[in-house]
Formats: structure tokens, sequence, C-alpha cells
């Protein structure tokens, strides 16, 4: 027998209606937001598809590279290769790799040095030719539309941009370093699209890399020569740097400037900052900025990080030890030059200089975001972590990759 109010089951019956409109509208939220997230993906992957294929029509990467003493091991130009994967659009445009070969020297060289090699080390860099040509054929991830050719001389950097430019087909080069990664994404397809608006003004756009430049400092440069002046400039929502030296570092120019102006003024042997860099700087110089209007090179500043950089030099990770050869030994000397800097700051904390203990907080940032770019091996993670429990010991607060910023390559506990 039921005693309820009449009023209770009404009542009842409300609240579980209540209760199902509540859980319609919960799930249509979910739904709504699960659907909306699968629609900004679908989208999202195609404008990066789209883009990417734009930038493809109108940009080719050369790399350039050559005899190292870490030969024949392809690690050095794999972690330049992963770092591509950090700019957009990057890993899918064509990519040149040019390898120089190299000047025996059995007499002044130990090794490897500047492009020279002993007899006993050529067939090192033969099969490091191999093996890259190997890696290009396999066409995975940042390797696809690989190509790679190899020079029947010594050229050296210059010439061997030149080697590269004769199979580039597109308006844009990007000219890498085989030891200078991204550690930072970039606005490539705006750069690219920027030069193409602006041709006559914009010839060649570098990126900020990690050690000290005269050049990207006003004060330096008013300092230096005579209080020439030279300010940022905002074009098309970029923030540019006019420069008074085309540095042979990562950059993006126009193919034909290089063929017609640039390259016809470098010699065989010669990095191009060296001569047509030095050629600049003397005209600039000379005749004021004005002069600055025929060369149109500048860098891409971030408005956000005045001093941060997106193109590190892998030069801190080479091992110069027997073990060189093998991919887990690049960066492990330097993770342990950190850890012994590091214990022995546990050890005497009141000893450090302020300075030194900020380049030591960005160099540990650098190596980090080396790692999480896939630019070491995965074999170092518990080297890095020990490292890492280490600066938090001694209270140092490591800085994320957007707050990294330029600092001496000065090598810790040597």
């Amino acid at each position: 027998f039921d005693s309820s109010p009449p009023g209770a089951k009404l009542i009842d019956l409300q609240r579980l209606m209540w209760l199902d409109d509540v859980w319609s509208a919960v799930t249509f939220v979910v739904l709504s937001a699960a659907a909306a997230a699968l629609l900004r993906r679908w989208w999202n992957a195609r404008c990066e598809r789209r883009d990417g294929e734009w930038l493809a029509s109108k940009l080719t990467v050369v790399v350039t590279t050559s005899a190292a003493e870490s030969n024949p091991s392809t690690v050095m130009m794999e972690s330049v290769f992963a770092s591509f994967s950090v700019v957009p659009g990057l890993s899918k445009v064509p990519k040149i790799i040019v390898c120089d070969w190299p000047e025996l020297d059995d007499e002044h060289v130990r090794s490897c040095h500047h492009g020279r090699v002993q007899t006993k080390n050529l067939g090192d860099y033969k099969a490091y030719i191999e093996n890259i040509t190997a890696l290009c054929h396999s066409g995975s991830q940042a390797w696809a539309n690989t190509s790679c050719i190899t020079l029947a001389s010594r050229n050296g950097f210059g010439w061997a941009v030149h080697a590269g430019l004769e199979h580039v087909k597109t308006e844009f080069v990007m000219v890498v370093q085989h030891d200078r990664c991204f550690i930072s994404p970039v606005p490539l397809n705006r750069v690219v699209a920027s030069m193409e608006r602006h041709s006559d003004a914009i010839k060649y756009v570098g990126f900020p890399v990690n050690n000290q430049s005269t050049y990207r400092n006003p004060e330096t440069v008013a300092a230096r020569h005579e209080g020439l002046q030279i300010s940022p400039r905002d074009v098309d929502g970029l923030r540019l740097l006019p420069l008074l030296m085309w540095y042979d570092s990562t950059h993006v120019a126009r193919t034909d400037f290089y063929r017609e102006v640039v390259l016809p003024r470098v010699k065989r042997g010669d990095f191009i900052e060296e001569s047509f860099g030095r050629e600049e700087v003397e005209d600039v110089v000379r005749n004021g900025m004005d002069a600055h209007r025929r060369y149109g090179n500048f860098m891409l500043l971030d408005p956000d990080r005045p001093r941060g950089y997106s193109v590190a030099h892998l030069e801190i990770l080479r091992s110069k030890g027997p073990e060189r050869h093998l991919k887990k030994s690049y960066g492990f000397e330097e993770i342990c030059r950190l850890r012994r800097v590091l214990r022995d700051k546990l050890k005497r904390p009141c000893q450090q200089h302020v300075g030194h203990e900020r380049q030591l907080r960005q160099r540990i940032g650098l190596v980090k975001r080396l790692a999480d770019i896939g630019a070491l091996s995965p074999s170092l993670a518990p080297n890095l972590e020990e490292v890492l429990s280490l600066a938090a010991a001694c209270g140092l607060q490591i800085p994320s990759w957007r707050e990294l910023m330029v600092h001496r390559l000065f090598a810790f506990g040597k």
C-alpha cells in the first residue's frame, strides 16, 4: 500500500525528468566539445597540409656537410633533420644534401679539420656518405623528398652551396650547415610570403643562433662603427633587424640573388660570410645604411624574446673521445661536464659567480630542449634526468625553450 501523498509521485517524476534533461544537456555539451575538437584537428591538419604544399612549391633546403671526426656516424645530421619537425611545413619541402669532398693532408691534420683529413680517415667519410644516402632513400619522416650529391673535390662551404643551387628549382632557398638545428618554431610560411611580397627589399632572412653575434646588437654596432644606427622594423607582422653581414648560419634567401650577386664574389674554399659578408660590412660602414638596400639581409627577431634564439650550434654535443662514432656518445661528454659542475656546486655552493650560474641554467635548458626534439639519443635520458635532479638540488630553475637566451658557448667543467 502506497501511503505517500498524491503530489509526491508528481514531484519524483518531475525530478527524474529534470535529471534526464540535465544528463541530455551534459551529453550534448560533451559531444559538441568532442566534435568541435575533431573539427579543429581536421581543419588544422588541412591548413597545415595546404601550407606545407605551398611552402614546398616556394622553398628548397640545401644542407652542406663535410668530413668530421664523428664519421661514419650520421648522428649530427640526424639531429639537424629531427629539428625540422619543430618548424611547421619544413619537413615536407625538397631537401638537398651537398657532401663536400675532403682534401687529404697527412702532415698538418690529426684526423679531420676544416675539410682536410688524413688518408686513413677517408674511408670513414666515404662510409658516412653511404649512410647519409641510405637515410635519403629511406624517405622516413623529415628525410622524405631528400636527395644527396657528392662533390668530386674540395670546394669549401661557399662553392658547396653553389653546387646545391644548381639543383634548386624554387624561388627561395634555405641554407643549413650540418651542425645547426632548430630549437623553436619560426613562422617560415610568413617569412617566405613576406620575402615574395617585398622581393626588392628583402633578399635574406636569418634566424638567431645561440652564440654571440656582434651585428645583432645595435649598441655594439654603434660603438664599433662610429655611431652607425640599425634598428628593427616591422614588416607584415615580422620583426626584422637589418644585418651588416651576410651570415652563413641558417637563413632563407632569394635563389636568384644568390646565383647572380653573392656566389660570383666567393672563391673556392671560402665561407660566404668571410668574403661577401666582409665586403658588405665595409660597404655599409663606408656608405651608410643606404648601401644596405643592395643586400637586403635581415635577422628575424621575436618581439617577446628579444635575446632569444631559434637555432642552436651543435658544437657543444660533439664527442672527441674514442667512442665518438657511437650515437649514444653524442652529447654524453657535455652532460658529464654539467654533472661535474653541479656536483661541485653542491659541495661549494657559495663560490659560483652569478653570471656563470645564469649561463649554467641556459646550457642545461638548451641540452634539455635538444633532447626533447630528438637531437640526443634516448639512451642519455637517465643521465639527463640526473643532471636535472642535481640542478633542482642546487636550487636552479631551468628555463623552458621559450626562455632560452643567447649565451657564450664556453665548455663547462674544462
